[in-house]
This record gives C-alpha cells, structure tokens and sequence, in this order.
C-alpha cells in the first residue's frame, strides 16, 4: 500500500490532478454502482471525469496571464476550480446526460439497455421521479403500506430509504397480515418516528407509485 502511494505521490501533478478529480467526478455520478464496478471499471470513468480537471486547469493556466493572476495564486486556485467544474459536469451528466443519452440511443436504436448493473440500481438512480406511495409484500405473506410519502419527508431518513444491498426502510402506515386484515399504524408519536426496516432477502414484491417532479 505504501509502495502504490509513494507511486501516486510521485506522479506528474497533472496525472493526480487526473485521478483524484476524476475520482470525485466518478463518486457523484456512479457511486451508487460502485459495490459492482470493478477496478479498471473505476480506474476508466475516473479517467474520463479527470479529463474535465485536467481541460479547466489548462485553460485556466492560459487565461490567467492575460487577467493578472499570479502563477502562485492559479497554483493552488486553477486545480480547485478544475475540482469544482468536475464535480458539476459529473452531477449534470447523472441529473441530465444519462437521460438524453438514453433517449438518443433508443430513438437511433443503438441500445435499449439503461446501462445500469441491475434494476434495482436503475430505480435508485432516477432523481427525475418522486415517489409517492411504497407498498412492501413480505415473504411472511405481509403487506407493509406506506401512503402520501410526502408526510414523511422531513423524519429522519425520509421519506423512504431504498438500500444499494436492496433492503428497504419505510414509515409503516398500514400492516395487511397474510388473513387479509388490515390494521392502521401511526409511525409518528410523540416519542419519535418509527422507521422500519425490511431486509431484502424478505422483500417478496415491491409496489412503488411515482409522480413526475413538479407535476401537482
């Protein structure tokens, strides 16, 4: 481990510039797919962002002169900047560049795939949607009602938590039990918020009602 720092350390400041922008750009756009990326699959992306970093440093290197900045002050001021920009197109291409890219390929039938590991990661990953209702069926034969989402967003984790290993956490409104009865649940009280947890390996089906963001 010391021995691959000392390497990092020692490369040319352009090249750390590269990778550890790049880096940050690739946790803002792909972090919720990194537990199934692997190594060159993050080495790559985080290349690809690091070319962003590394393009706002130089040109930010060629337009300092002219605008009287000190070479000391774009020392340590360009690299910052170059994060900062890596950083925004990372979040504007996982907010909007994902989603045009998807429908210019579908419309030019390059591809119908999302480019997402699984469908659990494409659901996570939508931020265009807001959910509004979430109902859980247990393998115990429960069903787990969460209505008007919305009522829950401000409490602790909400309104909802969808975890990357698929478990699922939700302010119970209802409990259906396998007879059919349905029994009313209050998740707020005076002594807190009630969050419960269903591990994913008891999620039996998952029913999710969306609404476009913005749309009344």
């Amino acid at each position: 481990m010391g021995d691959e720092l000392g390497a990092l350390i020692g490369l040319p400041f352009a090249a750390q510039l590269a990778l550890g922008g790049g880096y940050v750009g690739y946790l803002v756009a792909c972090g919720h797919m990194r537990a199934r990326h692997s190594a060159i699959d993050v080495a790559l992306l985080s290349l690809a962002f690091g070319l962003v970093a590394v393009g706002v440093d130089r040109a930010l290197a060629g337009v300092a002169p002219r605008l009287g900045a000190s070479a000391w002050v774009m020392g340590y001021l360009g690299p910052a900047i170059a994060v900062v920009a890596t950083v925004a197109a990372a979040a504007l291409w996982k907010r909007a560049g994902v989603f045009w890219w998807r429908r210019l390929a579908r419309a030019l039938r390059v591809s119908f795939d999302d480019g997402e590991t699984t469908l659990w990661s494409t659901l996570v990953a939508e931020t265009r949607f807001d959910f509004t209702q979430v109902t859980v069926r247990t393998r115990s034969g429960r069903v787990l009602h969460s209505q008007e989402l919305h009522d829950f967003a401000d409490q602790p984790f909400g309104p909802c938590i969808f975890g990357a290993d698929g478990a699922i956490g939700l302010y119970v409104t209802e409990v259906t039990t396998a007879d059919g009865t349905a029994h009313p649940v209050a998740p707020v009280e005076a002594n807190g918020a009630r969050l419960t947890i269903v591990p994913a390996d008891e999620v039996a089906e998952l029913d999710i009602r969306l609404m476009v963001r913005g749309r009344p």
